[in-house]
């Protein structure tokens, strides 16, 4: 079985790691990323001859500040959309390894 391997709760004294997010938790201390390591791992079936392939791989860095000021937009148009209405829970149950679907979705 294939397993996810990214694990909540990881860490040192200047950063976090939150699943697919690495953080360094206090920006005023000065502490910055110089680079970093993105590594793929492929599997196959025992026996298949079949190989994987990696269409796309990508990575995001940024630098956003903490706090930062939004200038207010003026609405020229409104309009309302006709959406159907959708529990954000229909998924409840399925999708074990993405928290139980709806529940975290």
């Amino acid at each position: 079985d294939i397993r996810r391997t990214s694990v909540d709760g990881q860490g040192d004294p200047h950063s976090s790691v939150w699943t697919d997010t690495l953080s360094v938790d206090d920006a005023a201390s000065g502490v910055r990323f110089a680079s970093y390591r993105i590594r793929l791992t492929l599997y196959r079936a025992p026996g298949s001859r079949l190989t994987p392939t990696v269409w796309r791989a990508g990575a995001m860095a940024s630098d956003i500040p903490d706090r930062f000021t939004v200038p207010a937009s003026t609405p020229v148009h409104a309009r309302e959309l006709r959406v159907p209405r959708y529990s954000q829970n229909v998924h409840i149950g399925q999708y074990p390894e993405y928290d139980n679907g709806g529940e975290a979705w």
